[in-house]
């Protein structure tokens, strides 16, 4: 890949970003004040996306994945998380074509606590 490519997928990789997080605010907004609530365009909070699941990756510690798509582009939030079943690192992935780039989430953001609020409203009671 070259340098002038690179740029190009992070680029997108912004733009999908900053929209993902557009919608799981409004979703998570709409599924605080009423859980069965549901948006004509992005359906509800448990709709959006592909699914959720636990993943061992090889060389990486257990986490789940919220995979919103796939194919090419393709995207998704890591969580990872300790033992009391806390966040203690997000991640959201693009994938373009085999190229994955990812994001680390700063503790400290509003994108991460939007995305903490949504594992400890929504995620972390689907867990066995």
């Amino acid at each position: 890949m070259t340098k002038e490519e690179k740029v190009e997928v992070r680029k997108k990789m912004r733009k999908i970003y900053k929209d993902r997080l557009q919608d799981i605010r409004k979703l998570l907004n709409m599924y605080k004040k009423d859980p069965d609530a549901y948006d004509s365009e992005l359906g509800d909070l448990n709709e959006y996306g592909l699914s959720f699941e636990k993943k061992s990756e090889k060389g990486e510690p257990t986490h789940y994945a919220w995979v919103l798509s796939t194919g090419g582009p393709g995207d998704e939030f890591k969580f990872y998380i300790n033992e009391d079943r806390d966040t203690y690192k997000i991640e959201f992935w693009y994938y373009d074509w085999g190229v994955g780039e990812k994001i680390t989430l700063r503790q400290d953001s509003s994108a991460y606590r939007l995305l903490e609020d949504v594992w400890y409203s929504f995620f972390k009671e689907l867990l066995p």
